[in-house]
């Protein structure tokens, strides 16, 4: 990442999704951050990310960057038929089992019903 400006951005957005709370250690949050720094200046790229983190989507969104969860893409491959609903939720009953995503059924994967994780 360029230093100062995209550094500094990242800083910036890493405070933003601390939400004034401290730190639990200095890279916290910094991956996202760093993400959303280095997309929200592409210049001849649509910028993307895909992340689990609500609120990194939502400053995602801020700064110009298309952001979306794992269940949303999932819900996109499904509707795209690249993907078969049974795979999906195998990979979504995955997630779960590793704590990283609450449980989503195959009609609301289908569906794209995927309460607030599927938002923005």
């Amino acid at each position: 990442m360029d230093s100062p400006t995209g550094t500094a951005l990242a800083s910036e957005i890493q405070q933003d999704l601390a939400a004034g709370r401290s730190l639990r250690h200095p890279l916290e949050h910094w991956g996202e951050s760093a993400i959303i720094s280095l997309a929200s200046r592409a210049i001849h790229l649509r910028p993307f990310m895909l992340s689990d983190d609500y609120d990194a989507r939502i400053a995602a969104h801020t700064k110009g960057v298309e952001a979306v969860s794992v269940h949303k893409l999932l819900h996109l491959l499904i509707i795209r038929r690249r993907i078969t609903v049974e795979a999906a939720a195998s990979f979504s009953d995955a997630l779960r089992d590793a704590g990283r995503s609450p449980d989503f059924t195959s009609d609301e994967l289908r569906s794209g019903r995927l309460k607030r994780v599927g938002e923005p």
